[in-house]
């Protein structure tokens, strides 16, 4: 008699995969290669919570055989899971899922200083009229800032959240002031725009580039491993690390380190880029006209955005 899903929850995630695998097929003309395929689909079904902790995935000959190729194409995309923490791979007891969606949500970001992080700019020190043109910036109306908070869609974004600008230059400008002091170091997908990096240059700050390739996630976690004293991480518009199966990887890793990701708006300006996927207590989406901000920073950011001319109407 076959195990019952109802009843047993081996047998219940065992159904769980070969409907994932059923659902997943490689694409053999994609620049992506095949293990980084495999690795997606894994990845992306084990941090939906499709594929729990401590499950057993099943063995490399059986995986291969499935998705018709070879060991070594399974064994390298299960070795680069194991590598970022999602799987352990144990001599003698198989692969294994470690990621713990449940200790993911209620990780460290929720804890961010956000006050301590935030510069405290004296008047003198503020950017100058010509940088943050008073004229040029909307009047932050609480009905604007509704509107784009709904079509965000996301649970924790209200029109609090919100702080309108002038484009996206001036987010770009307020938020190194804001956030970042001179010798601080700043993770920034290149290539980065002329406000961001005329803008900590000004600031004093140190620039590490991260430079887009199809290992775009991986080599991020190498360049947090090394430089644990990063302060941000910066992402261009076209980023890589937003493509399926990188969102979480890059959201798991900021999370660990406890690292504010700030990210320009995707390609497709009505997409919700790393705001669509959870948790996203950490990441500042700027855009043309206004940035979002998790409430606990947004809070801390308006006052600040008042006194520069950004928010011309200050509301009660």
């Amino acid at each position: 008699m076959s195990p019952n899903p109802a009843t047993n929850p081996a047998a219940k995630v065992t159904a769980d995969l070969d409907a994932i695998l059923d659902r997943f097929t490689l694409d053999r003309g994609s620049r992506e290669p095949p293990y980084r395929q495999i690795a997606r689909c894994v990845h992306d079904a084990v941090v939906r919570g499709e594929l729990p902790a401590g499950i057993r995935l099943p063995a490399e000959r059986d995986l291969a055989r499935r998705l018709a190729v070879s060991r070594a194409t399974v064994a390298r995309a299960l070795n680069e899971l194991a590598a970022t923490g999602l799987l352990e791979r144990r001599v003698g007891h198989g692969t294994l899922v470690a990621f713990n969606r449940q200790s993911w949500h209620a990780g460290p970001t929720a804890g961010i200083p956000w006050g301590a992080i935030l510069t405290a700019l004296a008047p003198a020190r503020l950017p100058t009229a010509a940088e943050f043109p008073r004229d040029a910036v909307p009047s932050d109306h609480s009905a604007r800032r509704s509107r784009i908070a709904a079509a965000l869609g996301v649970a924790d974004r209200d029109a609090d959240s919100i702080i309108l600008t002038a484009g996206i230059p001036d987010a770009t400008r307020f938020l190194v002031a804001a956030l970042v002091r001179s010798g601080d170091r700043v993770i920034v997908e290149t290539p980065a725009s002329a406000a961001l990096t005329i803008s900590l240059a000004q600031r004093g700050a140190v620039a590490l580039e991260l430079r887009s390739s199809p290992t775009l996630a991986a080599d991020l976690e190498r360049l947090l491993d090394a430089q644990p004293a990063a302060v941000l991480v910066w992402l261009r518009t076209a980023s890589r690390l937003r493509e399926a199966g990188a969102r979480a990887h890059l959201l798991g890793l900021t999370k660990r380190f406890a690292l504010p990701v700030i990210e320009e708006p995707p390609r497709d300006r009505a997409a919700t880029g790393l705001l669509a996927f959870e948790p996203h207590d950490h990441v500042i989406r700027i855009d043309d006209g206004w940035l979002s901000a998790p409430p606990p920073l947004a809070r801390l950011l308006r006052p600040l955005a008042t006194a520069l001319g950004l928010a011309a109407t200050p509301e009660g």
